[in-house]
């Protein structure tokens, strides 16, 4: 008969709960990117109930991994990674003595044509923005490459209008310091010009019995955009397009200017150079034309 150690007893949700907090509280994960590791880690709980968490096994992470067979490639890599960092948790503080997650198939994920805009269809959507508010968020997130996130977190501090500089809190708490163009900083200039000189930079009023002002929240970003770019006729449902196109038509064309990919990595805050190229724009139908024709293997 096998012995399961004592530290190996402890239920498998305790440990998540466990992990996610300690995590957490070590400010290695913000409190909105701790709800979304634990959510991921659920599915492991639904495949192994409550039992010991010594008895998680490589069959149960396979089955982890049947659970999420049908999600996005990106959220089932997002998914394998929560895993392997669980378990080499569970290794680390004894609750197994081997990780079984460790030789599981690495999540491959497709190669996507990027879905930058051309410059008519940024223009079109610069027009229908219906404010000073909508319009400085489409500059910054066209001119600066920003995320929909990092919009949401800017401060009003953050922007210095003397130097034409904006400091960006990215992925992770890392901060990069940006320059702004001339329009951009023209349209953050308008919107400021009935903004208080404090707090979050892009705000919105709860009107209820009592007004409350307050940050807007990624999500909200990235629904107003689709919606200027739906009324600008440049998106419509289910055509794959959204907020982020926005920045990858940044990418795309700081790349056509510079012709330096690290200087569009910096611009992005991207960590892995491979992942900045995913957003550069392809060579369009005509250059892929010209470069093919002119052949003859005629004999």
């Amino acid at each position: 008969m096998v012995r399961v150690p004592t530290v190996g007893r402890t239920p498998l949700e305790q440990c998540l709960a466990e992990y996610v907090t300690g995590r957490r509280l070590r400010a290695e994960l913000a409190p909105r990117s701790a709800e979304v590791v634990y959510s991921r880690l659920r599915h492991l709980l639904a495949v192994h109930g409550d039992r010991p968490v010594a008895e998680l096994d490589r069959r149960t992470c396979l089955r982890f991994q049947g659970r999420i067979g049908r999600q996005a490639s990106s959220s089932r890599r997002h998914a394998l990674s929560a895993l392997h960092g669980f378990c080499e948790w569970l290794v680390l503080e004894g609750h197994l003595t081997v990780d079984p997650s460790a030789d599981l198939a690495r999540v491959r994920e497709p190669r996507t044509v990027p879905r930058a805009l051309a410059a008519v269809d940024i223009e079109r959507v610069l027009r229908s923005a219906p404010d000073a508010r909508m319009r400085a968020i489409v500059w910054l997130m066209v001119d600066c490459g920003l995320r929909c996130v990092e919009i949401s977190r800017l401060e009003v501090a953050d922007w210095d209008h003397a130097a034409r500089t904006l400091l960006v809190k990215g992925k992770g708490g890392h901060e990069r310091l940006l320059p702004v163009g001339a329009q951009a900083a023209h349209a953050l200039q308008m919107y400021l010009g009935v903004r208080p000189d404090r707090g979050p930079l892009f705000r919105s009023v709860a009107r209820g019995r009592h007004y409350t002002v307050q940050a807007l929240t990624a999500q909200r970003v990235s629904e107003l955009v689709a919606e200027v770019m739906e009324y600008a006729g440049v998106h419509v449902r289910g055509d794959g397009k959204s907020a982020h196109a926005i920045r990858h038509t940044a990418a795309s064309d700081v790349l056509d200017a510079c012709h330096d990919v690290r200087l569009v990595q910096q611009m992005l805050g991207h960590a892995s150079l491979a992942t900045t190229q995913r957003y550069l724009r392809r060579a369009d139908l005509n250059q892929l034309r010209e470069a093919m024709g002119g052949r003859d293997y005629a004999c």
